[in-house]
């Protein structure tokens, strides 16, 4: 039997496929995790500095997202929207869940598994509706519109990204 370690060539393909198959591994459950609704851990108050701190890691992990490596980024992601829905009980924390899931959507789309980012986009709908914001539906209908669009559905891409203009007034959600 031989005990020799792989050659270089082995030894990273065999690292390349555990870190492939990690990955797989985190993106289903971080999609369990938006299914699942997380929503309905422990209920506290946040005060506005706590408010303000979630807001600023959004922004920056949606900054990283574009920047960094995108499995790092998706396990920060993840791991905030897991906080974020223990303590849902005021309407900006669903906002701010709503974004970080569709984050996760658009990340989950981007490495290649639809199902878990139509699951991801679905939570994030839902915290849109809940709240009735409609910059937050018009994200999450054009991440919805993106995943339709690099599955090969032009039309549902195309009909979803006219449910979102309906809901873009302001900003950004213009584009």
């Amino acid at each position: 039997m031989d005990l020799a370690p792989p050659d270089g060539d082995e030894a990273a393909g065999g690292r390349e496929a555990a870190r492939v198959g990690a990955l797989a591994e985190h993106l289903i459950g971080g999609a369990d995790g938006s299914g699942q609704g997380e929503a309905k851990g422990r209920v506290r108050r946040l005060d506005e500095t706590a408010m303000e701190q979630l807001d600023a890691d959004v922004g920056r992990l949606a900054e990283d997202y574009l920047r960094r490596p995108l499995i790092t980024t998706f396990r920060r992601v993840a791991g905030l929207r897991a906080d974020v829905f223990s303590m849902l009980d005021e309407r900006h924390l669903y906002l701010v869940a709503g974004k970080l899931c569709a984050l996760l959507a658009h990340a989950s789309a981007d490495l290649g598994h639809p199902a878990e980012a139509d699951t991801h986009a679905r939570t994030a709908l839902v915290c849109a509706e809940l709240i009735n914001d409609g910059p937050l539906r018009a994200y999450t209908r054009w991440v919805q519109s993106l995943i339709a669009y690099w599955r090969g559905d032009y039309r549902s891409a195309a009909d979803i990204a006219a449910l979102g203009r309906n809901h873009a007034t302001t900003g950004t959600a213009m584009l």
